[in-house]
């Protein structure tokens, strides 16, 4: 295990032969190596499982994990390891016990480049934000006896993840579009129907104490009716 006098020295060994030695760290930030790593921080963008959404953190400076909200966050730092060094990476503390996020835990294979996809879970019954750039989890290197000879040649950035993502957020989007259209004709057919039953009132009736009593009534069921078919089929 690399602690952070061996991180350097693999740094500058990256720097002479690239890929061959050592590992490299884009967008070191010498404040974030710690004894026994190098804590990694919140990158430009994440993906909400709850509301199936692409979120820019840089443009937006922060993000907010909803409560039992699930977020996918691509770290800042992008990492490149030789075929002799590995990592591991963890929870940092504080988001694990003040935050109230979930434990991560996961590898790094040699010859990884690019950056980490993380995901974190809400636990806590409140909204829990992460400032761009805020630190996120620890990642650890090791230093194998020998070279790994099997290289699994996963895409760098872990695009194929993303675009996944992506996909999901695209169809959030487009069953959103179709949700609003038919909610809109939905309220139009309500509004509709409550017209005609207060002309028919008016036509039929001429107590119109009663008549008025009579539309706040349809008024009232046509609004009831509304709120429970949009939240039976129209769920966040």
């Amino acid at each position: 295990m690399l602690n952070n006098k061996d991180i350097r020295d693999e740094l500058t060994a990256w720097a002479n032969k690239p890929q061959v030695n050592g590992l490299n760290i884009d967008n070191f930030e010498p404040n974030s190596l710690t004894p026994v790593g190098y804590d990694l921080r919140v990158g430009d963008e994440g993906f909400s499982w709850k509301r199936k959404k692409i979120i820019n953190i840089q443009e937006q400076k922060s993000i907010q994990i909803d409560p039992d909200d699930t977020f996918v966050i691509y770290t800042f730092e992008s990492i490149s390891l030789s075929m002799n060094i590995s990592g591991t990476i963890h929870s940092i503390v504080r988001r694990v016990v003040i935050d109230g996020l979930s434990h991560i835990s996961t590898t790094v294979d040699p010859g990884w480049n690019g950056q980490l996809l993380i995901a974190i879970h809400n636990y806590r019954d409140i909204p829990v934000v992460l400032n761009y750039k805020d630190r996120l989890c620890t990642i650890c290197f090791y230093k194998m006896s020998s070279e790994a000879t099997d290289n699994r040649r996963t895409e760098p950035n872990r695009t194929d993840i993303w675009d996944q993502l992506i996909a999901k957020s695209e169809e959030r989007k487009r069953t959103d579009k179709k949700n609003e259209i038919i909610l809109g004709l939905l309220g139009c057919a309500i509004a509709i129907t409550v017209t005609i039953a207060v002309i028919c009132l008016f036509v039929v009736k001429k107590d119109y104490s009663n008549q008025v009593m009579a539309i706040m009534a349809i008024l009232s069921f046509s609004y009831i009716i509304f709120d429970i078919v949009k939240k039976r089929f129209f769920k966040e």
